[in-house]
């Protein structure tokens, strides 16, 4: 799987001589990634989507977050969690948090504002 210009999501199979165009993602990708054999996409606002390899049926995992915030998928600790760094009610130094997902189902998240104590929301 691969973000291709206009952030379309393209996917290559074994066999395949071309890349083929998933029709119905069009918005703005913030990041990619490989977990558990499945691709996850995470786009601006947020909303996480699960890709199986085998038909890339789109499976929503995740809603779209209320901050304005870069996104990265990461795996931690064998989890993989969406991490976002905002600036909203943390004064100049901003925010971190990371929301993670359990067996593709979305769980709470944590916080931690400039550095200070970690919060759950």
């Amino acid at each position: 799987m691969a973000i291709g210009i206009g952030d379309h999501l393209f996917y290559l199979t074994s066999g395949d001589e071309k890349w083929t165009r998933l029709e119905d993602f069009s918005r703005r990708i913030a990041d990619i990634i490989v977990y558990k054999g499945n691709f996850y996409v995470v786009d601006q606002y947020g909303e996480t989507i699960k890709y199986d390899p085998s038909l890339f049926n789109e499976t929503k995992i995740s809603s779209t977050l209320k901050y304005d915030s870069n996104k990265i998928l990461a795996v931690l600790r064998r989890k993989l969690h969406l991490l976002f760094k905002w600036r909203y009610n943390c004064g100049h130094l901003g925010g971190v948090a990371a929301k993670y997902y359990d067996d593709d189902f979305e769980d709470d998240f944590t916080a931690c504002c400039g550095g200070g104590p970690i919060h759950d929301y």
